[in-house]
Order: C-alpha cells, then structure tokens, then sequence
C-alpha cells in the first residue's frame, strides 16, 4: 500500500490542490470557487487559504460533517446544495460564469492533473521500478489519470519499459464507467447513484469517462464492482493492519481482495484519505 492521505489536509487530493492553487496565484487569480464530494474542496479551501485566494466550495447538503468542518477551518465560504453530484457541480459552474472568477475543479482544470501526476512519480522513486498493477478507486479519475498521465511520461522519457496494469474499482451501487468497459463503449452513460458508503467515488455521470475508460483499455487494465458489505468489511480488515482509513479508500483494499492477482505480480494501492474524514 502507499499511504496516500499523509497529506496537510489528510487526503491525496493535496497532489493537485498544491498545483492548482500555486497557479491560480501566479495568475493573480481574486477569487477560486470549487465543488466537491468533500475531500477536494478540503484541499482548495487550504491551498487557497495559504495563497490568500478566497475561496467557496460548492458540497452537497449529504457532505460529511468532518470534511464540512475541515473546509470552514481553512476559512472557506461553503455552498451547500441539495441534489445530486452533477447538480452541485452545475451550480458551481454557474456561479463561476456569473461571477467570473477562477474555476478550481479537480475534474475540470488541467492543473490539477499536473499535480495528481505525482503519484507516479513518486511510486517510480520509492520502487525504482514499475509495480505490474495499480489499483485506484474511480470516480472523477483523478488521480487515476494523474497515475496514467505520470508512467506515460516516464515511459516516454526512457525511464520505464512498460506501464502499468490499470485497474479501477467503483460500487456496485454506482458504476457508470464499469458498466461503460463491460459494454465496450467508448464513454459511460449517466447511472441511478443507489447510495453507497463510498461518497468519495459516487460519480452517477463521469466527465472525464472517455479518458479514464482509454486509460484503463491502453494498459489492458479493467474494472472491478464492490459491494456495500465487503467495504465495511475491508476498512475493518485495515483498521486491524493498523491502517485507519475513510470509508471510500477502504473499497480500493476490497478491490484488492476481489482481484486475481497472478503469481509473484507486483500491485501496488493507495490508501487515499484518513478515516477521521469520515461520518
């Protein structure tokens, strides 16, 4: 596993909010609004506190009061919608227009990809090799296609012969981009979110779920579906490993579980945010 959420606001989303935000104030950006299932909006809310850009973050009403209450530490005006995950994002991006200030979407701005990249970079370091498979928790594909985007350029640089496997975990109870590679199209179609534990990925309508699904096929990767039971099941099973973890990162471990590793393969998985985050 790579610890991923010792970070300053205890998830792998400071990647690309440290990215993102150093942009935003080389470009003397006045003010960043964002929107966010929690974890990505704590990062742009601390990464623009320490620029000193206000910030709004756009959260559902359904947020968890841990990751509402890290927001408001860092001084960051908070928007709360009731709706789905697409809506909040619609009411983010209409504010943006209205009030024409600097967009800092995590699914959105290039920039932040520039810094999720990092995750490879660092697993190249730390292994001084390139592990056979990755397992990530896909919703958005943050920092699934910051991972892809990061080996692909280690590969073009010569430092790497090979990229790594790709596999992507999501909820049974809502995987659009699952259902997407099982039917071989090239892009998801909008799904039912049934509700799950995993708030983290609970994306029923991906924007990014061209790249993600090309991401996946390049590296002859492929999806996996958990279900609600061996999430719990998992975080449980890391909590006695001495890993406390949120809920969302605990169905990557699942995802773990339920994947036929081959003999003496290399995988490599982030544990992606603290479990103090969660409900």
């Amino acid at each position: 596993v790579k610890v991923d959420y010792m970070m300053p606001t205890l998830s792998f989303k400071d990647r690309g909010a440290a990215v993102l935000m150093t942009r935003a104030k080389e470009l003397g950006v006045s003010k960043v609004i964002a929107d966010s299932s929690g974890n990505a909006g704590t990062a742009i809310a601390a990464y623009a506190a320490r620029c000193g850009i206000p910030c709004d973050i756009f959260l559902s009403t359904d947020t968890s009061p841990k990751k509402i209450a890290q927001i408001e530490a860092h001084g960051a005006t908070i928007r709360r919608i009731n709706g789905t995950r697409e809506d909040i994002a619609e009411a983010a991006q209409k504010a943006v227009d209205e009030e024409n200030v600097f967009y800092a979407s995590h699914v959105f701005n290039p920039y932040f990809y520039e810094g999720t990249k990092t995750y490879a970079y660092e697993i190249y370091e730390q292994l001084q090799s390139v592990p056979d498979t990755l397992i990530i928790p896909v919703g958005n594909g943050t920092l699934l296609l910051g991972a892809y985007y990061g080996f692909k350029e280690l590969l073009a640089n010569g430092l790497i012969d090979r990229m790594p496997k790709l596999v992507a975990i999501q909820s049974e109870n809502c995987a659009p981009l699952e259902q997407a590679y099982r039917n071989g199209e090239i892009s998801a179609r909008p799904v039912e979110n049934k509700g799950t534990l995993a708030e983290g990925i609970a994306i029923a309508a991906p924007a990014r779920s061209k790249q993600i699904l090309e991401a996946v096929r390049d590296t002859h990767g492929t999806f996996l579906t958990i279900g609600e039971e061996a999430i719990t099941e998992a975080r449980d099973q890391l909590s006695a490993k001495g890993f406390f973890v949120e809920v969302t990162s605990a169905i990557n471990y699942a995802g773990y579980l339920h994947y036929e590793k081959g003999q003496d393969e290399k995988v490599v998985i982030p544990l992606c945010g603290a479990g103090i985050k969660s409900k």
